[in-house]
């Protein structure tokens, strides 16, 4: 790959720059630019936000095309073929969903329909069948896939009322049998909902004090019980045990503030494989996992949580 992108001044797209070694660029030919000066990333203290811009900037490979606005939430398949787009909407024209194939960026068609607002998030199911999105229309929405062509997904079960208001995240179980997965809301609620009878239950509810804008299940279980990741309005982080039978939720670990960001929590994201680093094998760690946290205030943290 390239080691530096850049924009051209009038250009939209990045392109891949020179060489970091011997500061050649290939992708000047305005005669009155001149190439950005390189530096060497051998640091002493955090990348400042041109070093991110000149070195860490990925050389664009491919666009995907076919929303009218702002894109609101992205999801990619676990088996790495499909990927999930949907954009800001005010109407059930754009609050659409679109799959594309992974092998030639091809859109498949048609689009998934459910939603009549934007679409907050996606999540495929960790098997790969069922695609869930939610939105501010306050609905959930699960697609499945078809078996004969794995491409194909229709829609398998909706809940125009899932939540009093808005509802900003969402994430599946780790495991598919049987299926459940949670939604949080504006209206300071998370609920879990199983498979039954070809749809979908709330199984419980857990009430918070301010609004819920993310979620996300730890990918191995702890002692009979799912983890689960809150992350609020205002900036705050808490931590689930989520029973294996009835799906009831206790509140296990509330993050000290001093060390959560001052605005809401965007995404949560748990490393998906846990690694004991000490000897060099790629095995789970049972007593170490890591979570990442992204803010609107502009904040990336990475939390490392150990288990008693």
């Amino acid at each position: 790959m390239p080691d530096t992108a850049n924009i051209p001044v009038l250009g939209l797209s990045n392109k891949a720059g020179g060489d970091i070694g011997n500061e050649t660029i290939n992708e000047f030919n305005d005669g009155n630019s001149q190439p950005p000066h390189t530096v060497s990333l051998d640091l002493d203290h955090p990348p400042l936000e041109y070093h991110l811009a000149r070195h860490t900037l990925w050389p664009e490979h491919e666009k995907l095309y076919g929303h009218g606005y702002e894109i609101s939430a992205v999801a990619a398949s676990h088996d790495h073929s499909l990927v999930a787009t949907a954009c800001k909407a005010s109407s059930i024209d754009h609050a659409v969903v679109r799959l594309y194939d992974t092998t030639d960026w091809h859109e498949i068609k048609p689009s998934l329909i459910a939603h009549s607002l934007t679409i907050t998030c996606l999540c495929f199911s960790a098997d790969d069948r069922y695609l869930l999105s939610v939105g501010r229309d306050r609905q959930w929405a699960v697609f499945q896939r078809s078996e004969t062509e794995p491409s194909i997904f229709t829609l398998f079960a909706s809940n125009p009322k899932g939540h009093s208001r808005m509802i900003l995240g969402a994430a599946w179980t780790p495991v598919s049998q049987p299926s459940a997965f949670a939604t949080a809301g504006r209206d300071k609620v998370v609920k879990i909902w199983q498979m039954e009878d070809r749809t979908f239950v709330c199984k419980s509810t857990i009430s918070m004090q301010n609004p819920i804008t993310a979620v996300s299940f730890l990918p191995t279980k702890k002692d009979c019980a799912w983890c689960l990741a809150i992350g609020e309005d205002n900036g705050g982080i808490r931590l689930y045990e989520i029973s294996d039978d009835g799906l009831q939720g206790v509140q296990s670990v509330v993050f000290d503030k001093a060390i959560c960001p001052s605005k809401a929590i965007t995404k949560l994201a748990w490393n998906p494989a846990p690694l004991n680093y000490g000897d060099g094998d790629l095995h789970a760690d049972e007593s170490r996992v890591e979570l990442a946290v992204a803010s609107e205030d502009t904040s990336v943290r990475i939390y490392s949580i150990e288990f008693s």
